[in-house]
């Protein structure tokens, strides 16, 4: 999916009226203007704002009815596929979609381009980032925790081990959820995206090696940074689901989130065997 068909799907989410055209004509397939206005109960000046953001999506055809262009119909089916949720939980929805605009966390147009890139680059990347964060990991001295982690393991070898041993095993649930999903098509192309998933943790054990090397300490701030750079893995984990697999924003939640849940569980795990 494209990163402007995405943000033209996000305008007509947040958008009130843009939502009730979109449906409007995804519906009724054509109709003039003066039939939409008075069906949906628009003024004039309503329907003709909402009509110029929907640039793209909504068009004329050769009688003056205004259709859906073949994006504005793309939009419309993933609208189809979530609406059930939306009446659910409309505020939510437009809550979520409102969030996936913030671009740091979602960075939706960065994922795009690095789709672009050719596959034997980034499978090359994907080998190179492994290697080089298990040594990082290594001298560190960091235990990796699926997308968070624990500092203290003074043990260069068994720290590389059990990086590349995490690392495969997110790739491997990664890639089982691309199978579940049925988009087994695409499974290499999301296994391929893993680097930009998890350099925050190659961020977090490089500010806990300076901190304690450097520094000569290793405050409790630092496990509150693991924490905000988890969270960020989790918003680019949302982004690869939802962006390139088209997992409805509710279930790519889940999914990116049950990861961090499973990340600060192992994290709690250790520390409780560590004063047991």
């Amino acid at each position: 999916m494209s990163g402007s068909l995405l943000e033209r799907y996000y305008r007509v989410i947040a958008n009130k009226n843009m939502f009730k055209i979109l449906v409007y004509l995804g519906e009724r397939k054509s109709a003039k203007a003066t039939v939409i206005i008075r069906d949906l109960k628009f003024s004039p000046g309503s329907f003709y704002d909402a009509l110029r953001k929907m640039e793209g999506i909504v068009t004329k055809n050769k009688d003056g009815e205004y259709i859906l262009t073949d994006d504005g119909v793309v939009i419309y089916n993933m609208v189809l596929n979530d609406r059930a949720r939306i009446s659910v939980a409309p505020r939510l929805h437009r809550f979520l979609v409102t969030l996936l605009k913030v671009k740091p966390l979602f960075p939706v147009g960065l994922f795009r381009y690095y789709s672009l890139l050719p596959l034997n680059f980034r499978l090359t990347t994907l080998v190179a980032f492994i290697l080089v964060n298990a040594v990082i990991s290594g001298i560190a001295g960091f235990i990796p925790m699926v997308l968070y982690g624990w500092p203290i393991l003074p043990n260069f070898t068994l720290s590389f081990i059990i990086y590349i041993l995490n690392f495969l095993m997110v790739t491997f649930l990664l890639g089982s959820v691309t199978l579940i999903l049925g988009r087994q098509e695409r499974v290499i192309d999301v296994v391929s995206k893993m680097p930009l998933i998890m350099w925050p943790q190659t961020v977090y054990m490089l500010v806990t090696w300076y901190l304690r090397e450097v520094s000569f300490v290793l405050p409790r701030l630092t496990y509150q940074v693991g924490l905000i750079l988890a969270l960020m893995s989790t918003m680019y984990m949302v982004t690869v689901l939802y962006s390139d697999l088209e997992v409805s924003i509710e279930i790519s939640m889940v999914i990116a989130l049950g990861f961090l849940a499973f990340s600060l569980a192992a994290v709690i795990t250790y520390i409780l065997q560590l004063f047991a």
